[in-house]
């Protein structure tokens, strides 16, 4: 017999489940297993906070869409989470699932269609093929699921118009003739902002990539992810840019030769407002670095730069970040002023951090001071230190691959003193690049 808390539980979850499916499909994240990246993960936050004016961390995210999460969030967490859906609350999510009418709580309701069937027949039909298709690609079983069929080869490589250097014209080949599907789609990165609609007829698409870096394009069938696909663009030397909003597709790009000075990269004021930036408006400041950094391995590295906040302007909240790009994935660690520790972040490997529930004081500093910043991993095993001081340490387990770039962020103004990486093994020194300085 079951109680009437549990029948409220698993009523519960299944509303959840869908809440979560629906976000993910409506925005365009995550793999074909349905697990968030990390990116993903920061830009469903970003969304959140946009939408709701709540700022849920990315480890609460996380945990939210972690395998087998059977736990119910706060309620603040399910309006902010729904909020992405355009309703106003869970409760109004929820009863526009069934149909039913809603509590009067005094605000306005809308009426929206019931759409919880057609999800559950596909839930139905996704885990009658999970339990008795074993042999099959999860992929195939998710397109399965969303009315999308693939039988026979998908091609889908890329051709860049330049080997370095950005915006870089990219063709996208592809053959989706085995693909049965109502629309299909390339989407640069993980960004859905990047996503365009292409002719299942045709066979290219060119598009621009305005930043240097190692992104993973999807080919998508309907809302199903259906290859992912590297696509490396090196920068030559540094680039600087600016952007109000980070996922902005297109950047305001500054003069290298003008902020690369004596070692240094800085930016002034008459360098932004040149550029056509605001230097009035909060904007966040980057640093590009994209080379292969001689095969430097992820597992066995060190990064170590120099860097400092200017103050051009007001800012609140200044911050720094130290991001590695790998073949796999990205690591980032950040400093800002001691009284605004609790938006740090940081990711190492598989491992995310926020100072909502992690104590990262020891990131919290004078950032108009030059500070010295450095990501030393030897065997996964990876510590981070400021001033030379080990102030993090973190093991990791899954190999990342080689280093293939290095973004420095500002939110703000920002200098940098050098950068070095090389690796971090005694027989392989010879391996080390030094950048601008050091």
């Amino acid at each position: 017999v079951l109680k009437i808390n549990e029948m409220y539980t698993a009523s519960e979850k299944a509303y959840i489940d869908l809440c979560k499916k629906l976000i993910a499909e409506n925005l365009q994240l995550g793999e074909t297993s349905g697990k968030l990246r990390s990116r993903d993960l920061e830009y469903l936050a970003q969304i959140i906070e946009e939408r709701s004016g709540i700022k849920l961390s990315i480890s609460t995210l996380k945990r939210i869409w972690k395998k087998g999460y059977d736990q119910r969030p706060h309620p603040a967490t399910l309006n902010a989470l729904v909020s992405v859906l355009d309703y106003d609350d869970w409760q109004e999510f929820r009863q526009a699932q069934t149909g039913q009418p809603a509590i009067d709580t005094g605000a306005p309701v809308r009426n929206y269609t019931p759409v919880v069937l057609p999800f559950l027949l596909v839930s139905v039909l996704i885990f009658w093929l999970v339990r008795n298709n074993g042999g099959q690609k999860l992929s195939d079983l998710v397109a399965a699921g969303h009315s999308v069929s693939v039988d026979g080869p998908v091609l889908f490589t890329a051709d860049k118009m330049e080997s370095v250097g950005v915006p870089n014209s990219v063709i996208f080949n592809y053959d989706v003739s085995h693909i049965r599907a109502d629309s299909f789609f390339i989407q640069q990165s993980w960004n859905p902002r990047n996503k365009i609609r292409i002719d299942p007829e045709k066979h290219h698409l060119s598009t621009i990539y305005y930043a240097p870096g190692f992104h993973f394009a999807r080919l998508m069938a309907n809302d199903s992810i259906i290859q992912f696909l590297p696509v490396h663009i090196r920068s030559e030397g540094w680039l600087p840019f600016v952007k109000y909003d980070l996922r902005d597709p297109v950047p305001m790009y500054l003069p290298a030769d003008q902020v690369e000075q004596n070692g240094q990269l800085q930016v002034t004021e008459s360098i932004l407002k040149d550029a056509g930036v605001d230097p009035g408006r909060e904007f966040y400041l980057r640093y590009y670095m994209i080379e292969d950094f001689g095969g430097v391995d992820f597992a066995n590295s060190r990064i170590r730069t120099r860097v400092r906040a200017d103050s051009l302007h007001n800012t609140v909240c200044p911050l720094i970040e130290l991001m590695v790009v790998t073949e796999a994935n990205i690591a980032y660690v950040q400093l800002m002023p001691k009284g605004c520790v609790a938006n740090l972040q940081l990711m190492i490997g598989d491992h995310y951090r926020s100072a909502v529930d992690n104590d990262l004081s020891a990131f919290g500093l004078d950032v108009y001071q030059w500070q010295d910043l450095e990501l030393k991993i030897i065997d996964q095993h990876a510590t981070v230190l400021l001033n030379d001081e080990a102030i993090y340490e973190q093991s990791f387990e899954r190999n990342f691959g080689r280093v293939v770039g290095v973004i420095l962020t500002f939110k703000g103004a920002g200098a940098v003193d050098g950068l070095l990486v090389e690796s971090s093994e005694v027989n392989q020194q010879v391996s080390a690049q030094e950048v601008a300085g050091e």
